[in-house]
């Protein structure tokens, strides 16, 4: 059941909703899915909290792929439903340098991603 209602996501275009960059630098930039995701690329959105025990492995798996064959060649965007705090220091923990780090700052569809994560499982 989790996995049919996950591949009715694969291959389909996200909606739009807006978005907080998190550089490494410190810079914050904020902008929406469809600007950041404008190059035409495809795209690995990949949502996770700081207190999740399986998202460290599964942000590990992604940034394996966004540094071998697919660099340059899809967008890899790792997206933290619980603001920005702790999210550098996630990607700093787990080695994560090549995916792009973000934040959503609306608890309302954060916490609605959150729920339909916890519906495919």
């Amino acid at each position: 059941m989790a996995l049919a209602a996950a591949n009715q996501l694969i291959g389909k275009k996200a909606p739009d909703f807006p978005i907080t960059v998190l550089k490494a630098d410190g810079a914050v930039e904020t902008t929406t899915l469809r600007e950041l995701t404008s190059n035409g690329l495809p795209t690995v959105l990949d949502f996770f909290t700081t207190w999740c025990a399986a998202c460290p492995a599964a942000a590990k798996k992604i940034e394996a792929i966004a540094s071998g064959s697919h660099a340059g060649r899809s967008n890899f965007i790792l997206v933290s439903l619980e603001g920005e705090d702790g999210v550098l220091e996630f990607a700093k923990a787990h080695g994560i340098e090549r995916c792009l780090m973000a934040a959503i700052q609306d608890d309302d569809l954060a916490a609605a991603i959150l729920a339909a994560c916890v519906a495919i499982r």
